[in-house]
């Protein structure tokens, strides 16, 4: 994965804004446009930041493991933050600050992540991305250690780098346990409603497995989008 970031600011260096998304990921590309824009507009210097879908708060559990949310907590399985790899990081990217074992860093879900210019230049910078996945852990302590899959290991280094996050978990979709595509239908239909669980520009959703559902989900998500534009351009047309 670090070399799949190396390789977009190698062959696309001068871009503001970089993406990465799943195969299973159904993207809206004018909504998109119009994410980024917002920070065109609102952002006066250039942005150190990268976005995505964070997800929920957590639930009613003392157990980090069962939070339905992307933390890595001191209190998790795996204790990666008393690791001496990841000791040893923090040590060099703060050398006048100790470990804290009572930090929560949060990361966004790998089925879209986007970075501005800065944020993308600075996570490939000392190869942070490859370091942290490397960090040996006991997998008889925990099967699946934190620090492995990409999106941990990004959200893991734009920590150490202080690039901010910006979370948008209802413009970003990621859903579990549900048919994906009578999921988005049945969800688009709720926008601008108190049990809403879209933003008005959705984004993206994820994951679609199945060829006819991506095809069903985008033009639902098209067609949503083609809607909410209308209306916005009729409620700012001049009266005649």
């Amino acid at each position: 994965f670090s070399a799949l970031l190396k390789g977009l600011l190698r062959l696309l260096p001068h871009k503001k804004w970089y993406v990465k998304l799943d195969t299973d990921t159904v993207l809206e590309p004018h909504n998109l446009y119009r994410f980024l824009s917002f920070f065109q507009v609102r952002v006066l210097k250039e942005p150190n930041l990268y976005f995505g879908d964070a997800g929920e708060l957590p639930q009613k559990s003392n157990n980090p493991e069962d939070w339905a949310m992307y933390r890595v907590h001191a209190r998790s399985k795996d204790k990666l933050f008393q690791r001496q790899g990841w000791r040893d990081l923090v040590k060099e990217y703060y050398p006048v600050r100790k470990t804290s074992e009572q930090s929560t860093i949060t990361y966004v879900h790998g089925g879209l992540e986007g970075f501005s210019h800065d944020a993308l230049t600075q996570l490939v910078s000392k190869d942070c991305v490859s370091r942290v996945g490397s960090i040996p852990c006991d997998r008889s302590i925990k099967k699946h250690c934190i620090n492995k899959p990409e999106d941990a290991t990004v959200g893991l280094c734009a920590h150490l780098h202080k690039i901010a996050l910006v979370d948008c978990q209802p413009c970003f979709q990621n859903i579990a346990g549900a048919p994906v595509a009578q999921w988005t239908r049945h969800e688009l239909a709720k926008v601008y409603t108190a049990e809403a669980r879209f933003c008005p520009r959705p984004v993206s959703v994820h994951a679609v497995k199945d060829h006819h559902d991506f095809k069903t989900v985008y033009r639902a998500l098209h067609a949503y989008t083609h809607k909410v534009h209308a209306a916005e351009s009729t409620a700012a047309a001049p009266p005649d």
